[in-house]
């Protein structure tokens, strides 16, 4: 049995959600390419000059939007104190066939217990395990946070159990 605690801070948020910006490229590359070059082509062509720049213009925007409202909702969060006065923490308890989750966000405390085959994926970085049940959601497990085991029991036990294991550095 592995036990592991993460306490959810803004920084960890943060580092979730650019990691998914980044990893979801239609919005945040292929659309603003396909948008600047249809834009690049109307002025080119000399067609509606309006609609080029309009094209150039979101090719631009989108991205900064994106990254914007991430950046703005997890600041939010900290702000309207919903994360930061109750102490957000993830604390969970790995077994040979399932783990089990006990979330504190927001003042509210759940417990689950998930098997492997839920996590989509996991994707290993210098500081946490993101543990994907769904494209974008992802538990945050602290590698600092054990409590009993050691990382590289962990380590060994997820890239065995999950269905995808990717290591980023």
């Amino acid at each position: 049995m592995i036990e592991v605690i993460t306490i959810l801070t803004k920084e960890m948020i943060a580092k979730l959600t650019k990691y998914n910006l980044i990893r979801s490229k239609w919005p945040i590359i292929i659309c603003p390419a396909v948008l600047l070059v249809l834009g690049i082509l109307l002025l080119i062509l000399k067609s509606n000059i309006w609609l080029a720049l309009t094209a150039i213009c979101l090719s631009v925007a989108v991205p900064l939007i994106l990254v914007g409202l991430n950046y703005l909702m997890t600041n939010m969060l900290y702000k309207n104190g919903f994360l930061q006065e109750r102490e957000p923490y993830m604390k969970f308890v790995f077994n040979h066939n399932n783990f089990e989750l006990e979330q504190n966000i927001g003042g509210l405390v759940t417990t689950n217990i998930l098997n492997y085959s839920n996590i989509l994926r996991c994707v290993e970085t210098k500081e946490l395990f993101y543990l994907y049940v769904n494209k974008h959601y992802a538990y945050m497990v602290d590698k600092k946070g054990f409590i009993r085991g050691k990382l590289f029991e962990l380590t060994d036990l997820l890239e065995h159990s999950c269905k995808k294991y990717k290591k980023v550095r």
